[in-house]
């Protein structure tokens, strides 16, 4: 063992640092990007160093982390008295500055770093791979116009059911029963797909493939056998002769012709399976179920049954080959499928990222690119490393390693769970083999002392207790002394609970397993009452008497919020959840649940399809007694018994079924509060609130929908039935979590990075589960990935390659444990017994094996009082922190919370006054509450709602666009459409890709909208933009003289308030709309004004700026004539943004461009209203100050003009 230190660790080379669970890891990052930055050889700059690590979540606490430990540090140096004198990392820092009298020049570096931390280079690995692929994007090859997917999931999808429907299409019966047979359906190929999709997949060779057997001997036969049936003949003939009754038993005999006679008269097709039992009418097989010395039984069915019997187990194995084979092709061709569509629409995957980097590294450039990089990042720290895989790696390596820049790989192998994401722990097995036996963090700050101990004796005692030798398990010391004052005397802070079969009394209320049922307590049983079970330990640890005494608190009892419960998978965490609820326990379940899944969501569908259907008693009183109205059987009753109230019930449920019908989903949404009371009800009910919860957030999800899609009640019916079928692949959304205090209950996985108080884990003793396929890695570096696809179900069990599979799903399983038993502060509870198939699971092979590491021969057939025994052996040998207890049958009392005095509450006086500082406005914040607009992007105005709603006015002529969908996100649409559409290629294929592709992004029905939007942009495109000048038009607008969505930022120097904006436009001589900016009601503005120009462009020597508006004011050419735009741009303020874009352009131009002149350089700002436009120049609105009223409208904001 190594021992880590940030203060001597050589800063060089690749330096592999493992961080066992609560040491410190990212305290320890911290103190290496400080020991960079002050390294008096060669100090860096922040921006030098580069930080990596594998989730979004980890990657902001790191930003944090580190930007908290660089205020401190250069706080420390200016103040000495302010550091503390525990941190000796700091204090070591500040004598070595002090001593080389660079405490001065060490301040200021933390400080410019401190001031940089926006510019700090902290990135997830795509993050990184997409920053690195951009910034170098020639010696990387990256294309320039590339959209990235963060949810590859529908694209892969649907290109498994392309492959699907092109592969199937042209096959017969027999070949798809086939495939039915061998289990392979799109959703089955799909997984296959994302399970091989990893670039260091090998897979092992397929059996060579065998030509399938036409069907005609299979169906001459079937024909035959079907001509020859004779039921009751068979049977008496098989019931008298003399045959094995172990198989040939009359009653076995009768279901045997039963089940054939049910299978001729359904049909059959070759390919399918043959009845159950089917073999026992074969030739050979009542043979051999002959008595010995009598005369077997003599029937045609039975020389028949066995020429079937024979002919279907050929055209099985012929089929079962072939099928491996197509699945091979399937994951030949989906590869190439999805790269075709990604080209065509211009996407790019997160692990494309990976991937294009990888390559290029490999590649000629490959020298170069490395170079540039380390060029840019003098350091590298990659956290969490023990969840790479060997493309991560190799990218690092190919970077960094050999290199002057020091490569630092922090992780915990003990800890690499996620393998299901693509974690690759033999990645870091590699990095081992090259960077040298790593460096250990050794003090735990997480957990009491005396827990540590007995958590350090539970693995260390076990040879290999991750079954993998390159994993070793390093004992920690502990920080903190015990702080929790335990109050039972058979709790400890390790403590078993044991499930002692012959404890439970079948008379207690939930009663426990019989005696005399072998020596297991089945697992049927355990997953149903294991969570009472733990519902009753967090009611006895609640009312245990137990002190909680952490420094500088007050002493305290605990609370609901200090536990938490660990479970394996989300139905075992619903289980707890529910039992818990039972008890009065307030408790939330942090599983991954889909919206769509719960309870609720099918609840609203009810009540959405009565509201649409006409009323039937039945519907009724089903909506009724969901989440909305909550009416119990009794209620429903008297309804039911009751003709009055029944139709008063219908009478509401009529009112806001018209409600939704006229005036949209969003005043259904505002009216079902008051209407059925859900809220309070729900809130005063034990865990309604994440019921309530769930209902908000349906809601929210179905209302976005409905406004993004303009639904009808009907298709919005259709959407939320679609979603809560699973049928979707975009209604993945996750439940919100809740933060109010509660016993928390989650999967292992996710409490991965978490600490609790006491931490309970009932499920540790299931059965290691292996994949389903035969995936594996090879025993010796490098370790490739391989995968067998002849290797599932049956075939799975006997495959060369089991032992290695079942090793490896074990050891992760190991991995799991430790993350759960090392999450707590103060006290585990682990459950075992002779449970299920304990002695399968990696708990039993961390508990009870032999000094080689291997599990004791006995255990199976252990008893309960034997398996105590040895238990109760090995909790001795963990010392004082751990002790066995037999779980005791669960009560029936609830959980009363102890009484708290009443808050005393006082109002504070304000005795200062807070000054309106410095802050970054933008034109929509000016104007926001003037619109009443929903809240928007700093810098972005949205295509706002026209004034008041315009009707059809007869059937004369019609602009292009007026049947064209409306609202905000068909805004977002023409932005983007004409943000990537290059204007001079007008080709209609040329047109129509760029159509579909957006149209598509937006969801959007290409098959209503590509036609009338490719026949319109011809004209949008040839429309003058400017009165009078038929040249200037956008189609003329080639891609190197313009610039989509270009940002300015505009200094506000002078205080700017709503008077003086409309003291300034009536002095410029527009006095009209200067009352209207009087009723603007934001904030004194003084800093910074950021905006955002949808097009900056060059045209005939001059630059304009231009501004697209999809507003819809009306479907006739009349509704966009001058007089009606002056109206709709004064009602939204497009006036004064038009003069902000003015002033912001000719600032630009007169500090970048020499010679500039305003009246030769500068065109102007133009607002295109895209549905009006026509060739005449309808639909445009121009505007260009004279410069002496820009620049005293710029004096308005300070700065300096001319």
């Amino acid at each position: 063992m190594r021992p880590f230190n940030s203060a001597t660790v050589p800063l060089e080379g690749v330096q592999l640092i493992e961080a066992s669970a609560g040491t410190g890891k990212t305290f320890a990052i911290t103190n290496l990007v400080l020991r960079l930055l002050l390294n008096p050889a060669a100090p860096l700059r922040l921006e030098e160093i580069l930080v990596v690590s594998f989730t979004e979540a980890s990657t902001q606490e790191l930003v944090e982390r580190i930007g908290s430990r660089l205020r401190v540090a250069a706080l420390a140096l200016g103040q000495e008295k302010v550091l503390d004198r525990e941190d000796v990392f700091l204090l070591g820092l500040l004598r070595e500055a002090q001593e080389s009298g660079r405490v001065v020049q060490a301040a200021k570096r933390l400080n410019l770093a401190v001031q940089s931390l926006d510019n700090a280079n902290i990135f997830t690995i795509h993050g990184f791979c997409k920053g690195l692929l951009s910034q170098f994007a020639f010696e990387s090859s990256r294309p320039f116009q590339v959209t990235l997917e963060p949810d590859p999931r529908p694209w892969t999808a649907q290109a498994v059911q392309d492959f699907w429907a092109k592969e199937t299409y042209p096959l017969g019966p027999m070949y798809l029963a086939g495939l039915q047979r061998n289990q392979i359906t799109p959703s089955g190929l799909l997984k296959l797909y994302n399970l091989s999709n990893r670039a260091s997949l090998e897979l092992v060779p397929l059996p060579p493939p065998v030509q399938v057997p036409g069907p005609e001997r299979a169906l001459e036969l079937w024909a035959e056998w079907v001509r020859l049936w004779n039921p009751e003949e068979l049977e008496r003939l098989l019931v008298q002769a003399r045959l094995n009754q172990k198989s040939y038993q009359p009653e076995q005999i009768q279901g045997m012709i039963q089940t054939t006679g049910a299978w001729v008269r359904s049909g059959w097709q070759p390919g399918q399976a043959l009845p159950e039992k089917f073999e026992s009418l074969t030739r050979h097989k009542v043979v051999a179920g002959t008595l010995k010395g009598q005369v077997p039984p003599n029937h045609p069915l039975l020389d028949l049954a066995e020429e079937l019997w024979q002919e279907s187990a050929r055209l099985e194995e012929a089929l079962k080959i072939w099928s491996l084979h197509f699945e091979a092709n399937c994951l030949a061709q989906v590869g190439p499928m999805l790269e075709k569509t990604k080209e065509a629409q211009g996407l790019q995957f997160f692990e494309d990222l990976l991937t294009q980097l990888d390559l290029a590294l490999q590649g000629p450039q490959g020298p170069k690119l490395q170079q540039m990089a380390t060029e840019a990042y003098k350091a590298a720290l990659v956290d969490e490393f023990q969840d790479t895989d060997p493309v991560q790696y190799r990218i690092f390596k190919a970077l960094f390693a050999g290199t002057a820049a020091p490569l630092f790989l922090i992780g915990d192998p003990k800890q690499a769970i996620y393998s299901f994401r693509g974690g690759d722990i033999f990645a870091y097995f590699n990095a081992l083999e090259e960077a040298g036996s790593p460096l250990n963090l050794g003090v735990n700050h997480r957990s009491d002392q005396t827990l540590v101990e007995a958590t350090n004796q539970l693995f260390d005692r076990h040879p290999r207790p991750f079954y993998f030798d390159r994993i070793g398990f390093v004992p920690v010391e502990a920080k903190h002394p015990d702080r929790l004052k335990i109050g039972r005397p058979d709790f400890a802070p390790l403590t078993l609970h044991f499930v002692h079969k012959e404890k439970f009394d079948p008379k207690q209320p939930l009663p426990g397993p019989q005696r005399g049922n072998g020596a297991k307590i089945t697992q049927d049983w355990a997953l149903l009452e294991l969570p009472h079970l733990v519902a009753q330990n967090c009611l006895d640890l609640l009312g245990s008497g137990s002190t909680l005494d952490e420094p500088g608190r007050e002493p305290r009892a605990l609370v609901p919020q200090d536990l938490a419960v660990l479970v394996r998978t989300n139905a075992q965490g619903k289980a707890v959840r529910e039992a818990l609820v039972k008890r009065g326990l307030d408790a939330v379940f942090l599983g991954e649940v889909k919206l769509y899944e719960t309870p609720e969501a099918l609840d609203l569908a009810r009540f959405l399809k009565t509201l649409l259907q006409p009323l039937r008693p039945k519907e009724l009183r089903a909506a009724l007694s969901g989440s909305f109205f909550g009416l119990n059987a009794q209620d429903l009753f008297q309804i039911a018994a009751n003709d009055e109230q029944t139709a008063l019930w219908a009478k509401r449920f009529g009112e806001l079924s018209g409600l939704w019908k006229k005036q949209g989903f969003a005043a259904l949404t505002a009216a079902l509060g008051s209407v059925t009371g859900y809220g309070p009800r729900l809130l005063a009910q034990a865990g309604g609130e994440e019921s309530f919860c769930r209902i908000n957030q349906l809601l929210l999800s179905l209302l976005q929908e409905t406004t993004k899609h303009h639904l009808t009640p009907s298709q919005t019916l259709h959407c939320l039935e679609t979603r809560t079928n699973g049928e979707d692949p975009h209604a993945e959304e996750v439940l919100l979590s809740s933060d109010r205090p509660a016993v928390r209950v989650l999967t292992i996985h996710k409490s991965k990075g978490l600490q609790y108080g006491v931490v309970l884990v009932p499920f540790a003793w299931t059965a290691v589960r292996t994949p389903e396929r035969s995936l594996w890695h090879e025993p010796d570096p490098p370790y490739r990935l391989k995968l067998d696809l002849a290797g599932k179900g049956t075939a799975k069990k006997d495959h060369p390659q089991a032992e290695r599979i079942g090793q490896e799903a074990l050891a992760e399983d190991l991995r799991l444990l430790y993350v759960a038993l090392t999450r707590s502060k103060h006290q585990t509870h682990l459950y075992l017994g002779p449970l299920g198939s304990y002695e399968s699971s990696g708990l039993s092979y961390l508990l009870y094996s032999d000094q080689t590491g291997a599990l004791v021969a006995d255990l199976p057939k252990l008893d309960s009082e034997g398996l105590w025994s040895r238990t109760e052996a090995l909790v001795g040998e963990l010392g004082a922190g751990a002790k066995l207890r037999l779980a005791h049958p669960p009560q029936t009392d609830r959980y009363r919370p102890p009484s708290a005095p009443a808050p005393k509450w006082q109002r504070r006086s304000l005795s200062r006054s807070f000054g309106q500082g410095p802050r970054i406005g933008s034109y929509s914040g000016l104007i926001a509450k003037a619109t009443k607009g929903p809240a928007q992007e700093l810098g972005r105005d949205l295509d706002p709602k026209p004034t008041a709603e315009p009707q059809p006015t007869g059937w004369g002529e019609k602009v292009p666009l007026w049947e064209f969908p409306r609202g905000m996100e068909v805004g977002h649409f023409f932005h983007s459409l004409f943000e990537h559409l290059n204007f001079t290629q007008t080709a209609p294929q040329s047109l129509e890709a760029a159509v579909r592709r957006e149209l598509a992004r937006f969801r959007l029905d290409p098959a209503l909208w590509t036609r009338l939007l490719v026949d319109w942009l011809p004209t949008a495109l040839g429309a003058p933009l400017v009165p009078g000048d038929r040249e200037l038009c956008l189609g003329k607008i080639g891609n190197l003289d313009k610039l989509v969505e270009m940002e300015f930022t505009l200094p506000v120097l002078n205080p700017v308030n709503p008077a003086a904006l409309a003291q300034t436009f009536e002095a410029l001589g527009q006095t009209a709309y200067a009352g209207q900016l009087r009723k603007l009601t934001f904030q004194t503005l003084q800093g910074h004004l950021k905006g955002f120009v949808d097009l900056w462009f060059r045209a005939q020597g001059r630059y304009y700026v231009l501004d697209y508006k999809s507003n819809y004011l009306g479907p006739n050419p009349s509704d966009y004539q001058p007089a009606r735009l002056q109206t709709e741009m004064e009602h939204h303020h497009y006036p004064l943004q038009a003069w902000i874009y003015a002033l912001a352009a000719h600032r630009h131009l007169e500090a970048r461009m020499a010679g500039y002149d305003y009246e030769n350089h500068f065109g102007g700002v133009i607002y295109l209203f895209l549905r009006g436009l026509n060739q005449a120049g309808q639909g445009s609105v121009f505007l260009r100050p004279d410069r002496d009223q820009l620049e005293a409208f710029g004096r308005l904001w300070g700065g300096q003009e001319g």
